[in-house]
């Protein structure tokens, strides 16, 4: 008599799977487990990780195990810059213009960077925490403007007299 079940463990569709601590893949698992306790568990970054402790028995045998997704944790952002009317990106994603209020952020690590056209664009690392607004302000510098070069160019010119003298 088998003392194992075929499932399926599914997630969202980035949160990582784990079973009893031991990373399986993203979303989604399939594979045979021996019938006996397990904790099944989903995680993701700026997340507070889904523990599911589950019996799998034999009645298991073919079935699709929803595990919840992870938590999400929030921060805030107040993004401005001088001039204003910026283009922000967070890790690359542009997320509107500035200045910038965003409610609800997942927390981490992020690369924000703001571009107005005649202005040298600007980078900042921020670091985004549970319940703490992070304020994130920049100061643009114009771009220089390339003043064409104007070449001079002198030129000389030797006159050359010739005198004749004539002798009696």
């Amino acid at each position: 008599k088998p003392n194992f079940a075929k499932v399926t463990l599914e997630s969202v569709s980035d949160a990582e799977i784990f079973i009893d601590g031991e990373y399986k893949g993203k979303g989604a698992w399939k594979g045979l487990l021996e019938c006996k306790s397990y904790i099944f568990e989903t995680r993701k970054p700026g997340h507070i990780s889904h523990k599911k402790p589950y019996d799998i028995t034999i009645t298991d045998f073919g079935s699709t195990i929803a595990i919840p997704a992870p938590t999400p944790l929030y921060g805030s952002l107040n993004i401005s810059s001088i001039p204003s009317d910026a283009k922000i990106y967070i890790d690359g994603k542009h997320i509107g213009d500035t200045p910038k209020y965003i409610g609800r952020h997942i927390v981490g690590d992020y690369s924000v960077k703001v571009e107005l056209d005649g202005y040298e664009a600007q980078t900042k690392k921020v670091s985004v925490t549970v319940g703490e607004e992070k304020a994130v302000s920049f100061t643009l510098q114009k771009k220089a403007v390339a003043v064409p070069s104007t070449t001079t160019t002198t030129t000389s010119s030797t006159s050359q007299s010739s005198q004749s003298v004539s002798r009696p």
